[in-house]
């Protein structure tokens, strides 16, 4: 997963997050192996992408 700004451009340090293996309902996404703090996003618009290889996305939420 990786977290841009509005206009599309990628955040330094979310580029692209720790590999996701895990079959789970609450699951914390981290960055720089085990970083999941994203607070000094608080506020501001992001957008999110989901890069999936042979995967389904059920559901997920997003808390800065």
């Amino acid at each position: 997963m990786q977290v841009l700004d509005a206009s599309g451009r990628a955040i330094e340090g979310r580029r692209l997050s720790d590999p996701i293996t895990a079959d789970s309902l609450r699951y914390t996404v981290t960055w720089d192996r085990g970083n999941s703090d994203l607070s000094a996003l608080q506020g501001r618009p992001v957008r999110l992408v989901f890069e999936l290889n042979h995967t389904e996305l059920y559901s997920f939420g997003f808390r800065a």
